[in-house]
């Protein structure tokens, strides 16, 4: 019988066949390698993994936000003691609307839905930036929180806003209290038998800031519960006590 070399690797004892060597190696290779599916199969094709945002300006960015904007909220950071580097930069809700809580509501729709308790807040209005935020609402009765937040940081360093806040927050007291929602899923609270609008921290973001506290800086604020707000800042200039309720006819409450 005439035997003809491996195709493969020359080896001159299997006729017209692969030799036992390669055809084992070949067999490994092509059959009993399992195949690979999903996201492995291609790793060429996988997305980058993000690096860590510690400033959370890759968000800000990402919403096409102009850089000039960006640079306002650093400058306003430097400006104030902080580092832009250090300060994390907190976005408000692309959903939440905010005319609710700038312009104010008369009173929860029904039915209330119970909701968890919270720590809540209090919290006074920061005069320029909100009038500001009225006029912006105004016109745009359908802007969510954070289109409020890019038109206050367009103007921010300027004669028309000094600060990115709407809302200052004492920061270290709070107390505890059940939160309902209503049907146009507003958030109030009961204090001394009336509702209260009850601002979530969540959807705010950086529209508040933090004052008080042994190591006092802007941007401390929590990222969740709750805080109500009044427009007398009064308690602040005399002693940072938080016993403000703007619903109580003395304009106390205790916090206790």
């Amino acid at each position: 019988m005439t035997t003809n070399p491996c195709p493969n690797c020359g080896e001159p004892k299997h006729p017209l066949k692969l030799c036992a060597r390669c055809r084992y190696s070949s067999y490994h290779e092509k059959v009993l390698e399992p195949k690979k599916k999903g996201k492995d199969a291609n790793p060429g094709t996988r997305p980058p993994v993000p690096s860590p945002d510690p400033t959370g300006l890759g968000k800000l960015e990402r919403k096409n936000i102009p850089q000039e904007f960006i640079e306002n909220w650093k400058k306003f950071i430097r400006g104030v003691g902080d580092k832009p580097e250090t300060a994390e930069f907190r976005r408000g809700s692309p959903t939440a609307k905010a005319a609710p809580w700038v312009l104010g509501t008369t009173s929860p729709k029904m039915p209330m839905k119970i909701q968890p308790k919270a720590q809540l807040f209090s919290c006074w209005i920061c005069p320029s930036t909100h009038l500001f935020a009225k006029e912006f609402i105004i016109r745009n009765p359908d802007a969510t929180f954070f289109d409020l937040q890019e038109a206050i940081l367009s103007q921010l360093n300027s004669a028309t806003v000094q600060y990115p806040y709407i809302w200052w927050l004492r920061v270290g007291h709070s107390i505890s209290r059940v939160i309902y929602k209503d049907a146009d899923d507003i958030t109030y609270v009961k204090l001394h038998y009336k509702w209260e609008l009850a601002y979530s921290l969540q959807h705010t973001g950086g529209l508040v800031g933090a004052q008080g506290g042994a190591n006092h800086r802007y941007e401390d604020v929590p990222k969740s519960n709750y805080f109500v707000c009044t427009d007398n800042d009064g308690f602040v200039r005399t002693g940072y006590q938080c016993t403000i309720n703007p619903l109580n006819e003395r304009k106390y409450l205790d916090w206790g």
